[in-house]
Formats: structure tokens, sequence, C-alpha cells
């Protein structure tokens, strides 16, 4: 009986020091996903929070349960069990990150009249980003407009592979530009707060909480499509989880 207390107490202690291990790599995970890669309301944008969990049940309990199992001091094999249960909990940390990042929301693009979520992933393996927009690990989602060329013959080409090809002006990172030189089209576009009340909730406090910005646009994403907020100057400043249509 004190043996199978002592055995206990062991493994105990053992799933305790792992689960202070995994926090750790959790609250690096959380830093990444949720405030760089996809901060604010993107993260309802694109359902990234149905693989967070996953990426939590694997590295906060999966772990550290592992251990509380196989652990028994003095154990012949302990160091090499242990070995393979980090092995595998890091490299399916590592593999969950990898696949977010790829699939993160690396720029808001305005064309036209709306905005609309691109992910590196949307983008063919062969296409080259200009360095300006070419965003690193740890930058944040950019803002950029896509522009159609200035040369009528390279401005035909994209107009025909958006209707026949459906390739998209968005994922063509040679066509962005600052997003102040569509300053005055967003303004031109931009719809009155007041509209919002038609697809949400939203109550005349609700309303008022929002009376700093000037206008909205829609932003398309794969998840949910959110709004975004823009200011006198035609800037986009905030993506808030409304909706933009029915």
């Amino acid at each position: 009986m004190n043996d199978q207390i002592v055995t206990f107490k062991q493994r105990l202690k053992a799933f305790l020091y792992h689960l202070g291990f995994s926090a750790v790599l959790l609250v690096i995970s959380l830093f990444l996903i949720l405030y760089i890669w996809y901060p604010g309301a993107l993260k309802y944008a694109t359902g990234v929070l149905t693989v967070y969990c996953m990426l939590l049940l694997i590295d906060v309990i999966l772990g550290p349960f592992l251990t509380a199992l196989v652990y028994k001091k003095n154990k012949v094999k302990l160091m090499f069990d242990m070995t393979i249960i980090l092995i595998i909990q890091i490299s399916a940390l590592l593999f969950g990150l990898y696949t977010l990042e790829k699939g993160r929301p690396t720029w808001l693009v305005f064309v036209v009249d709306d905005f609309e979520l691109v992910a590196k992933s949307d983008l063919d393996s062969q296409t080259v980003v200009p360095e300006k927009f070419n965003l690193g690990f740890f930058d944040r989602p950019v803002w950029v407009a896509a522009v159609y060329s200035d040369d009528p013959v390279i401005r035909q080409k994209q107009k025909e592979d958006e209707i026949f090809n459906g390739i998209s002006l968005t994922t063509r990172p040679e066509a962005y530009q600052s997003i102040a030189v569509k300053k005055e089209a967003i303004i031109s576009k931009a719809k009155p707060l007041e509209e919002l009340k038609k697809y949400n909730a939203l109550t005349n406090e609700g309303l008022k909480e929002l009376s700093s910005y000037s206008g909205w646009l829609p932003l398309k994403a794969p998840e949910k499509d959110m709004v975004v907020l823009v200011n006198k100057e035609g800037i986009p400043t905030k993506i808030v989880n409304l909706r933009p249509w029915e």
C-alpha cells in the first residue's frame, strides 16, 4: 500500500512538472496565434479557435497524462519513454503551429468596394510577393489595396482571369499598393454605421460606442464575414465581430 502511495505521489509530481512545461509552450503558442497571427476578431473570422483547442488538448492534457501513465522512478527505460513523449508532443505542437502560420490572414486587401482576407496559403506556390508586403514570422496582418494595372493589356488580363479563371486580384501580390492610395475610394464606398443595425442585434448604445468611426465596409473571410471600421481619413482601423449582411 505504501509503495502504491509513493508511486502515485511520484507520478503526480512528474505530471505537474510536465504540466508546467506544457503551460510555457501554451503561453508562447497563445501569444503567436491570438496576438500576432490572428489578432482581434480575426480568430473568429478564420475559425482558428477550433484548431487551437485541438493544440490545447494535445499540448496541455495528452503530454502530461502520458507522463503520469509511464512514470516510475528507477524504471530502466524511463528516459527513453519520456523522450518519446516529448518528441511526440513537441512535434505535434510544431506541426500545428506550422499549419496555422501558413493559413494565417497575412493581407487584408481592399478592392473595389470591400475587403478580403488573404492568407499565404491562398497564393500559388510560385507567386513572388514584393519585399514591401512580404511579412515575416512575427509580423501581424497588414492592410493593402489591390489595384488594377495601368497597362491596358495587363489590366484586361487581370479582369479576364477574375471572370474566367477565378483568380481574384486580391491574390495577386504584384497588384498590392499601400492602403493610402485608396483612401478616397474607401471614403466613398463606406457605409453608414446605422446600417449595421439591419444585420446585427445592435442597440443604440452599442452603435454609440462606434461613433468615433465614420463608416464601415465588409470583410470577406473563410469562416465568418466581418465588419471593417474606417476613420474619417479613409483608413481601416478595426475589425469587429459584426455581420455585414444577412
